[in-house]
């Protein structure tokens, strides 16, 4: 996506993206039963995150920006881990570990936007079409994860073409097998491995 000569990058966006991570690891670590240290510690690494993504977008360089973008990628990483890891002890596949499963398909897509971000600051050219904004980036990765592919904004860098690949695949294989397995699983405890 070529800059516009009139966009420069906005803290906001940066800000509201490490708020809702926060708030969701917030709510994952409560929802995981973690011990309070072990929350703010995470909450902790998440603000300090938050401070270098609001630095980066007010007053540094694309370098930094992109550093900024892909730790909150970490962050959400992180996030996906715990939940990941909370839905894997789950013994019976109740309503709560479809949804929880779903979740992390939605997470999948903000990981992408995130790294999707950094490559749009390390490389101004790496999408054509749409503007430089993050609602773009945002629209782009889910129309690639659920493969809709509309064709209005593509990738034209081999890293951005690669992330795009990945996605689609994960977005395609995420559903079938994990969410039409807990489906079908659903009330059930889950088979243990041998």
């Amino acid at each position: 996506m070529p800059a516009r000569a009139d966009a420069r990058p906005r803290p906001v966006a940066s800000l509201v993206s490490a708020v809702l991570v926060a708030a969701v690891w917030l709510a994952v670590a409560r929802a995981a039963r973690m011990t309070p240290p072990r929350r703010l510690a995470g909450l902790a690494l998440l603000a300090a995150t938050a401070a270098l993504a609001l630095a980066a977008y007010a007053e540094g360089g694309p370098a930094l920006r992109a550093v900024a973008d892909l730790a909150l990628a970490a962050g959400v990483a992180m996030v996906i881990a715990i939940v990941g890891a909370d839905l894997a002890r789950a013994e019976v596949v109740t309503l709560s570990v479809i949804a929880g499963i779903l979740c992390l398909y939605l997470l999948l897509g903000l990981l992408y936007g995130q790294v999707h971000a950094a490559a749009v600051e390390i490389d101004a050219g790496a999408f054509s079409g749409g503007e430089e904004r993050r609602f773009d980036l945002l629209y782009f990765r889910f129309v690639t994860q659920t493969t809709v592919g509309f064709g209005d904004i593509a990738p034209t860098a081999d890293g951005t073409r690669a992330l795009a690949v990945s996605q689609a695949v994960l977005g395609r294989l995420f559903p079938v097998t994990v969410v039409g397995r807990a489906v079908s699983l659903l009330g059930s405890a889950r088979p243990r491995a041998r």
